[in-house]
C-alpha cells in the first residue's frame, strides 16, 4: 500500500478513536450518539477512499467508491441531526416538513448509488495505488446539493444558538463549529468543487486533511475545556 493510502487508513483510525471516546462519554445521550455517528461515517469515508485507491480490479473499485459516496452523504445527514439536539438549552424548533425536504436529496442520492450505480460513475481508471473515478456531472450536482444543504442547515442552527449562549456553552458551541468548518471547507474544495472540473487526482488530499477535525475536536471539546474547568454536565 502506498504511503498516501497508509496515511488515509491512519486518519480513519484516528477518527474511529475519537468517535468511540465521544460515544463512551454518554452512550445513551442523543447528542453524543449523533456526534459519534457523524465521526464514524467520516472514518468510513476516509477508509473507503484508501481502499478504492488501492484495489486492482474494476468491480472492487466500483464497490468501494459507491461506499465512499454513501458514507459522505451520511456524514452530512447525521451531523445535521446532531445539530437538532446540541446543546439542550435554547432549542430551535425545526418543522418536520423542513426535515423531510433536507432528507429528500440525501435519500435520493443513496437510492441512485445503490440501485442505479451506472448513473453515478462514468469511468474508473485503474492505476496502481492511485485509482481514479470520473463521476456523472448530473448525479454529482444532486449529490453535492444534498451534502452541502444539510451542512448549511446544521451550521445555521448552531450559529443561532452560539449567538445566544454565554460561558461554557458558547465556548463549546464555537469549538464544535470551528472543528467542523475548517476541514469541511478543505474537503469541499478537493472532494466536491474540483470534481466538477474533472480534477479527480487530488480527492484523497481532502480526505487526509480531515484529520484536522479530530485534532481540533479533541483539543477544544475535551482538553481545552477541562483546562478551563468546564467539566460539569458536559456533553460530547
Amino acid at each position: 500500500m502506498s504511503l498516501a493510502n497508509t496515511f488515509l487508513i491512519l486518519v480513519a483510525g484516528i477518527h474511529l478513536g475519537v468517535s468511540t471516546i465521544v460515544l463512551l462519554r454518554n452512550p445513551k445521550d442523543k447528542i453524543n450518539s449523533f456526534f459519534a455517528l457523524s465521526i464514524l461515517f467520516l472514518s468510513l469515508w476516509v477508509a473507503s477512499t484508501s481502499f478504492f485507491r488501492s484495489v486492482n480490479d474494476h468491480a472492487n473499485a466500483q464497490a468501494w467508491y459507491q461506499f465512499k459516496l454513501i458514507f459522505g452523504l451520511m456524514i452530512s445527514w447525521s451531523f445535521q441531526f446532531f445539530s437538532l439536539f446540541f446543546p439542550y438549552q435554547n432549542k430551535i424548533k425545526f418543522p418536520k416538513l423542513k426535515q423531510i425536504l433536507l432528507a429528500i436529496p440525501i435519500l435520493t442520492g443513496i437510492f441512485i448509488i445503490i440501485f442505479f450505480p451506472r448513473y453515478t460513475i462514468n469511468e474508473i481508471v485503474l492505476q496502481p495505488e492511485n485509482n481514479l473515478a470520473f463521476v456523472n456531472k448530473y448525479f454529482w450536482l444532486l449529490y453535492s446539493f444534498g451534502f452541502v444543504v444539510n451542512f448549511i442547515a446544521a451550521f445555521f442552527r448552531l450559529a443561532l444558538r452560539w449567538i445566544k449562549q454565554e460561558g461554557f456553552l458558547k465556548f463549546q458551541l464555537g469549538s464544535v463549529i470551528l472543528s467542523v468548518a475548517i476541514p469541511l471547507g478543505l474537503s469541499l474544495v478537493f472532494n466536491i468543487i474540483f470534481l466538477f472540473f474533472d480534477i479527480f487526482i487530488n480527492d484523497w488530499i481532502g480526505a487526509l486533511l480531515t484529520v484536522i477535525f479530530s485534532f481540533l475536536c479533541f483539543y477544544f471539546v475535551f482538553l481545552c475545556a477541562n483546562k478551563q474547568g468546564f467539566t460539569n454536565n458536559m456533553e460530547i
